[in-house]
C-alpha cells in the first residue's frame, strides 16, 4: 500500500529530536517494515 503521511505543523521538524518528530519517523519506519511505501509530506 502507498501511504502519504501529511505533517503540516511547523513545530515538528521531521529530523528533530522532539517526541512528535520521533513519532513521525518511527511510525513511517514501522509501516515500511510491514511492506508499505511511505512518503512523508511536510511544510518544513
Amino acid at each position: 500500500m502507498r501511504i502519504a503521511y501529511l505533517c503540516t505543523d511547523f513545530g515538528i521538524p521531521i529530523y528533530g529530536s522532539k517526541g512528535a518528530s520521533i513519532h513521525v519517523r518511527e511510525l513511517s519506519r514501522a509501516l515500511h517494515a510491514l511492506g508499505h511505501e511511505v512518503m512523508i509530506l511536510s511544510r518544513a
